[in-house]
């Protein structure tokens, strides 16, 4: 058993825009790669890329808003907000997969988040007298730590609005466009968002896009297949992942000195200013 937007229609218009976005989430992080990267531009790496999230977050807001309202025929059940239905085992082996990730996922998920906070904790207390040295992490991963109060305000802002428009893009436009207008197996749909959540943030480095890949793997399984066309397994998870992710960089951010080269960008951009 899986999720099946009853009455969807996309539409000519609606699958345009849906379509529109799709290329948006491909050509998204060739965007990001550019700002964490280029000296030339006011701001630090951190701040131009948290900026450019809030303000193309509430672009995408609007471009999903337009397709459901240009869809052809569209109901609150088609977007996710119905009763929750429970499936514990699929019909089939891929929806049993992702039925056993599910309920065994959620516990896991939240001792994990416990564990890494724990020890967050205690590596920031041993890096503060001196006992270890900072972590070695990726170029791309480094740059965009948030290292002022400002640059925390916009990573905060970002992780919020970005998440939000994160669900509603997935779950409001790609899973009724790909299941119901494309006739992809619910199985190819959860692969390909997936690949699309992870590709999206490879201008991270490839441990995150993995990461990325995995958790949209579980949320967008588990609203198709566990709890069937039901949001609030797919806010609660996205929400506690994005808690755990800003906190452990905010973290980081402070117990980590920056680079030599993001010292320079740092002091060009104050300069411009």
């Amino acid at each position: 058993m899986y999720f099946h937007p009853p009455t969807f229609e996309a539409g000519p218009v609606a699958t345009a825009i849906g379509l529109g976005l799709i290329a948006y989430l491909l050509v998204l992080p060739l965007v990001l790669r550019r700002l964490s990267s280029s000296s030339t531009r006011p701001g630090t790496p951190a701040s131009r890329v948290y900026r450019f999230t809030c303000w193309s977050s509430l672009g995408e807001a609007v471009a999903a808003l337009s397709f459901v309202g240009t869809a052809t025929a569209v109901t609150t059940a088609d977007l996710g907000l119905a009763a929750t239905t429970v499936y514990w085992f699929g019909d089939n082996p891929p929806a049993t997969v992702v039925s056993l990730l599910v309920v065994w996922g959620w516990p896991l998920l939240v001792v994990g988040a416990a564990v890494q906070i724990w020890v967050g904790v205690r590596r920031s207390a041993t890096i503060a007298r001196g006992e270890a040295p900072p972590l070695r992490l990726p170029p791309g991963t480094a740059a965009l730590l948030p290292r002022s109060a400002q640059e925390r305000g916009w990573m905060v802002a970002a992780s919020i609005v970005g998440t939000l428009c994160a669900v509603v893009i997935t779950h409001a436009v790609l899973v009724p466009l790909l299941l119901v207008r494309f006739g992809l197996h619910p199985g190819d749909v959860v692969l390909v968002i997936a690949l699309l959540s992870g590709w999206s943030v490879s201008h991270c480095g490839w441990r995150g896009a993995l990461t990325m890949a995995v958790v949209t793997f579980v949320a967008t399984g588990a609203y198709l297949f566990v709890l069937a066309g039901s949001l609030l397994f797919p806010l609660l998870f996205w929400g506690l992942f994005t808690a755990v992710n800003t906190l452990s960089a905010m973290n980081l951010g402070r117990e980590r000195p920056p680079s030599v080269q993001e010292e320079r960008e740092t002091d060009g951009s104050t300069a411009q200013a």
